[in-house]
């Protein structure tokens, strides 16, 4: 028998004026309420949510803990994954719109330690440098040591590495630490301060911070990461020494991450930055913008979503209607939970009913290989590699895919998770993504 959650201890609500309440629903947003019902008693909820428009707050609420015994609130900090990501990227392209420093300079120019002498900086933003990922510095990351991007970097250059092929797409975490030093180099100033001076105070996330490379250096009590079993939620945390900052390691508030999609929603402080941003990155064509972002075709409506370890996180904005929407967690939500907790927030800012049903995500075929085919005509093909599959759309991109839970891959640049279908027989998968509703590919005709 399932043990009964931890997370599902701690209950808090917010809603408009209301404050905080502990274990009592508000019962001022119904929708509201009945979502958070859904998330605890349906996926065992543990994190915070939040949607606000035109600035104001439409629903506010928490759950769970923090430790197993201390409640998560709205204002917790937590492991922000790859939504650092955008963050980075929006001090580079502030920096170039300043005149700090080109698209084009060499990496090797702001960074010497960075060991490819033809690397860009624009390269580094669209994910084309194709540089490995951490697993790739295992030895260096279990010595005991807080281990920088300099460390990192030094590493690299006594690989012998293989870039990946052209038209392949390659989602490079080690690529945004890099312009981290990039950042540094051009200004005079650490990491800390341009994220302070340049995204923290300008977007009022008031208690989001880089993390400390030692967990014995943590400000205040530290947000544990877990993730759910049958047996009930396991550790599957963060790891202590990781002192690399630009692709991750920025804990926020749930707070923070809608303050920061409501910065882009009604971004006022540069133009240029925010045209940069949206353009689409220089080798990749399509995926994310430049800036990091998933968009909707007319760029008004993007998200972002970050992951790591048991933390997800989500920040999404709506320029035209003045909609943020975030949530973080900390109890490794499922992925079918991660789109539609995102889906169901988004309509709460716009007015929709907002429910969530039970996970109807299946594990995907063994072998899956092919070409595909959704309802609406679209095209897929899934191609083997050494470790997994990659997607590749009709006419563009190769994106490897990478496991995100049981029978289920995620797709970064085309940002949506792959896993079996119910609905048809034989290698059928459904592809989740926030911005469209699932669909289901089927293997397609000759």
């Amino acid at each position: 028998m399932r043990k009964v959650s931890l997370f599902a201890a701690g209950l808090v609500l917010a809603v408009a004026s209301c404050g905080s309440l502990p274990s009592t629903l508000v019962n001022t947003h119904v929708d509201g309420n009945a979502l958070m019902r859904d998330l605890v008693t349906l996926a065992d909820f543990s994190g915070a949510v939040r949607v606000t428009r035109q600035g104001q707050m439409v629903f506010e609420a928490s759950a769970g803990t923090i430790d197993g015994a201390r409640p998560f609130l709205p204002e917790t900090p937590s492991d922000s994954g790859s939504l650092a990501k955008p963050m980075m990227a929006e001090i580079i392209l502030g920096l170039v719109a300043d005149g700090a420093l080109s698209l084009d300079d060499t990496v090797q120019q702001w960074a010497p330690d960075y060991p490819y002498p033809d690397t860009l900086v624009r390269e580094l933003l669209d994910h084309s440098a194709a540089l490995p990922d951490y697993g790739a510095f295992q030895a260096l990351l279990d010595a005991g040591n807080p281990v920088t991007t300099r460390d990192l970097l030094i590493a690299l250059a006594g690989m012998e590495w293989a870039p990946t092929s052209a038209g392949v797409f390659s989602y490079c975490n080690l690529c945004y630490d890099t312009l981290g030093l990039v950042a540094e180099a051009a200004t005079g100033k650490t990491l800390p301060d341009l994220f302070r001076e340049r995204i923290f105070e300008p977007a009022a996330m008031d208690g989001a911070f880089l993390r400390p490379a030692r967990f014995a250096d943590w400000p205040g009590v530290r947000t544990r990461g877990f993730r759910p079993t049958p047996e009930g939620p396991e550790p599957f945390d963060a790891s202590d020494n990781e002192g690399f900052h630009g692709a991750s390691n920025i804990y926020l508030s749930v707070r923070d991450a809608s303050a920061y999609a409501e910065h882009w929603a009604f971004m006022k402080d540069s133009e240029q930055v925010r045209q940069l941003a949206l353009a689409p990155g220089a080798e990749t064509g399509f995926g994310y913008t430049l800036g990091n972002w998933s968009c909707a075709p007319e760029n008004t409506r993007c998200h972002y979503t970050g992951h790591h370890q048991g933390f997800d996180t989500f920040a999404y904005w709506d320029s035209d209607a003045g909609i943020a929407a975030a949530f973080v967690s900390n109890g490794g939500l499922v992925p079918f939970y991660q789109t539609e907790l995102a889906r169901a927030l988004i309509a709460l800012g716009e007015g929709r009913p907002a429910r969530l049903a039970p996970d109807e995500d299946a594990q995907l075929p063994e072998g899956l290989s092919g070409s595909f085919q959704n309802e609406d005509g679209a095209r897929l093909e899934v191609l083997p590699r050494e470790q997994g599959v990659s997607v590749r759309p009709e006419g563009g991109l190769t994106y490897p895919a990478y496991p995100a839970g049981i029978g289920v891959l995620y797709v970064p640049g085309l940002d949506f998770f792959l896993s079996g279908s119910r609905a048809g027989i034989g290698p059928a998968f459904t592809a989740r993504s926030i911005h469209n509703p699932p669909k289901t590919f089927q293997p397609a005709e000759p």
